[in-house]
């Protein structure tokens, strides 16, 4: 089973825009090879197709990923959420899913949602569970119902940092890990910004570098 301390904190996310698998399959392959481990996707990116490229970009070495994956919230009743993990694991060709999320929160579940979290776990299906796109009170609601959630995927750069409001002492207090998505805001303005621009002078670096590099230095971020 893959060791979750040998994890890096900087990921790849595979929502991609076009279904070019070839193309894809070789971006998942080329971050494997320069050390990324963490892949994350969802059912919904590309009706499934993500979940599909990812499996068969990983296809012989399963053990060296930690694979994520997330669960629509229409499909949030314990039955449709235990048929939603079987699709994924199906499509992702895999034994097992190393985290497996809520997309986005569904309140009125949550105590369904934990109980499909609980016996998946049980089952060895899914080896962590977590939420995305939770905010305080989301969270407060959640945990009633559950304890040792792994983690809430949100985003989080430079430009958007209302985590850091309530959710980042709220994970940190629950030893939940923040799992930034859209760390170089989707490749907008945040890589032409000025300080930014200084900073990459003065450093030598590329400004995704020195985005990347200001969250990875928080204490429980992964990117």
């Amino acid at each position: 089973m893959f060791k979750l301390l040998e994890m890096k904190k900087i990921g790849l996310g595979t929502d991609f825009t076009d279904n070019n698998k070839k193309h894809n399959i070789k971006i998942i392959r080329t971050a494997m090879d320069l050390g990324v481990s963490l892949i994350d996707t969802a059912e919904i990116y590309s009706d499934g197709n993500s979940e599909r490229t990812v499996g068969e970009a990983i296809h012989g070495n399963r053990d060296k990923v930690f694979i994520s994956t997330k669960f629509s919230p229409s499909n949030s009743s314990y039955s449709k959420i235990i048929q939603s993990c079987e699709m994924s694991l199906k499509r992702l060709n895999t034994d097992r899913v190393d985290l497996y999320q809520v997309h986005w929160p569904y309140p009125d579940s949550n105590e369904q949602i934990a109980d499909a979290f609980y016996a998946l776990k049980k089952s060895g299906k899914i080896i962590n569970y977590g939420v995305s796109n939770y905010n305080k009170q989301d969270l407060d609601n959640f945990t009633k119902f559950i304890d040792k959630t792994f983690s809430n995927q949100i985003e989080y750069n430079l430009f958007d940092k209302s985590v850091e409001d309530e959710i980042f002492e709220f994970c940190n207090n629950n030893l939940m890990k923040i799992i930034a998505y859209s760390p170089l805001n989707k490749g907008r303005e945040i890589l032409k910004n000025e300080a930014v621009l200084r900073l990459s002078e003065k450093y030598c670096k590329s400004p995704s570098q020195i985005l990347l590099n200001w969250l990875i230095n928080k204490n429980n971020v992964m990117v």
